[in-house]
């Protein structure tokens, strides 16, 4: 009886997996986003660099698509380490990962008012305390 052929060859063959890991080098991450600047100036800061697709802020940190990689990598050798008032801006190519966990929290965060800059605390229940017999 001759020996059955092992699957494994069919398994290493995952061509897709690469045009994935290019769609992921579109798109950025930028930390230490001032928080008294908005989505407008994110954009402004970024567009001379190529093609947005996005510009917004999720939880203080910047989230930048650009149309094709090699403007993420432009802007990403010339602004990682910008500074932006007192803060300098950390650029990174932003994984699936990281975007799904950021757009996850921002939709959190729509039900919150828009006010709030930082993270709000929950609120813990009140404990009615009693009141103190004032003699009169």
């Amino acid at each position: 009886p001759e020996p059955e052929p092992e699957p494994e060859d069919e398994q290493k063959n995952e061509p897709e997996q690469e045009e994935e890991d290019e769609e992921e080098n579109k798109k950025l991450i930028i930390g230490n986003w001032p928080n008294s600047m908005g989505d407008t100036l994110l954009s402004t800061l970024f567009s001379p660099y190529g093609q947005l697709l996005e510009a917004k802020i999720v939880n203080d940190c910047g989230i930048i698509e650009y149309d094709n990689q090699e403007s993420a990598e432009k802007a990403l050798k010339q602004l990682n380490g910008f500074q932006m008032g007192a803060n300098k801006l950390v650029v990174t190519f932003a994984s699936n990962e990281i975007s799904h966990i950021l757009q996850m929290e921002n939709n959190d965060n729509d039900n919150a008012s828009e006010s709030a800059q930082e993270e709000p605390e929950p609120e813990p229940e009140p404990i009615p305390e009693p009141e103190p017999e004032q003699e009169q």
